[in-house]
């Protein structure tokens, strides 16, 4: 009897046992086998690093199209004021700048001929006689230039003052009051923007509120000039001006007079007048307000 007593004692400890013992945790290998996820690969986006030249293309307004400053540009590919560039030619847009200046450089750094720096010949002495007609006063007095010299042959507009239009999200008004003898015209041989002739020394205004982002002469054929940096991605040029009111680094409001017509790298005394968008040349009769007839 205490032999069976023992024997079941035991045979219930063993059942015990087995009933407490845990099944073997599972093994989690993160996603099934048989359908394995792969995570999606970013987009890298490629930026452009040459530029190929378009008409109606300069460095400036190829610069602001791609962010860049239009000196480093230049420096970049090598070109020397005043910074020309011909269609179909290709532009870097990245890459260290050469340390030393290139012979070029040197050779546009270098002093005009002395014979610019002699002195002038002296006056000849003034006349105690005293003049004998007021004809004679005319003579020496500055010429005037004449309005039939700058009227166009064709019918042209004059342009209204200071009426506004709204376009783009920008407050646009002409920048010049005149005659437009010259419309806008794309392709290699049009004009990207309108002629507007007047006296020389008229103001010259802001078409919108903004930033003066270039005041210089240093565009081959635009004489002395300023860029405006508008928002919405807007730029207005005002080429040929007689005298630049305005420095790089202004903020300026529509309407506030910014320079003075005049003929820099023109054959007549004009303002040329452009509006991009996004580096890009718009006609602007399609943001101006209409014209007077």
């Amino acid at each position: 009897m205490n032999f069976l007593k023992g024997l079941f004692f035991i045979m219930i400890v063993l059942l015990a046992g087995c009933a407490a013992r845990k099944a073997p945790a599972p093994i989690d290998y993160g996603w099934p086998l048989s359908n394995p996820v792969t995570p999606p690969i970013p987009a890298v986006p490629i930026q452009a690093t040459t530029y190929t030249v378009a008409p109606g293309d300069n460095l400036y307004f190829i610069a602001s199209q791609h962010n860049l400053d239009f000196q480093y540009l230049a420096q970049l590919n090598h070109i020397q004021p005043p910074y020309t560039v011909t269609v179909g030619q290709k532009l870097r847009l990245a890459g260290k700048l050469q340390s030393k200046p290139t012979k070029s450089a040197k050779k546009s750094t270098a002093k005009p001929p002395t014979m610019v720096f002699h002195p002038a010949a002296p006056a000849p002495k003034a006349s105690t006689a005293a003049p004998t007609s007021k004809v004679s006063e005319s003579k020496v007095s500055a010429p005037r230039v004449s309005k039939a010299a700058v009227k166009p042959v064709p019918p042209v507009h004059t342009v209204a003052s200071s009426a506004t239009r709204t376009v783009g999200g920008v407050n646009w008004r002409w920048p010049a009051s005149g005659l437009v003898v010259l419309g806008y015209s794309p392709g290699a041989t049009g004009n990207n923007g309108l002629n507007i002739v007047g006296p020389e020394g008229q103001p010259i205004y802001a078409a919108a509120a903004g930033k003066v982002v270039y005041s210089a002469n240093g565009l081959q054929s635009y004489g002395k000039m300023i860029i405006l940096k508008h928002k919405n991605g807007y730029l207005t040029a005002y080429a040929h001006n007689q005298k630049l009111l305005v420095h790089s680094g202004d903020w300026v409001k529509s309407g506030q007079e910014i320079a003075l017509m005049g003929k820099t790298g023109a054959s007549r005394t004009m303002l040329h007048f452009e509006i991009r968008k996004n580096g890009n040349p718009k006609d602007p009769i399609n943001y101006l307000p209409p014209r007077k007839a």
